[in-house]
């Protein structure tokens, strides 16, 4: 398998377990992205809640590589840090 296509599916799964996590805010957009610094797919999510939309980059291995919005949601990043720590923890 290629490493691209591997970094894929680990993310579909990381995103799979945010998914199951996180329950007041609805994943809007996904989007794959290359990052030529680090050689590595990562995952664009794009969270919604009513009108308030927060933006969070995931790599493979289940890092936070940034968290952006209008008025980021401390409740959204502690839930998801959360969901990204217990994935590690049992991947390994």
């Amino acid at each position: 398998m290629n490493k691209d296509l591997l970094e894929v599916e680990l993310l579909d799964r990381v995103q799979s377990s945010i998914e199951e996590n996180i329950c007041s805010y609805e994943i809007e957009e996904i989007e794959d992205i290359f990052n030529e610094n680090k050689g590595e797919v990562q995952r664009v999510l794009t969270f919604n809640r009513g009108t308030h939309h927060d933006c969070m980059i995931i790599s493979p291995d289940g890092l936070f590589r940034a968290a952006v919005g209008d008025d980021l949601s401390p409740e959204l990043v502690m839930g998801v840090a959360n969901t990204l720590i217990k994935y590690a923890k049992y991947q390994h």
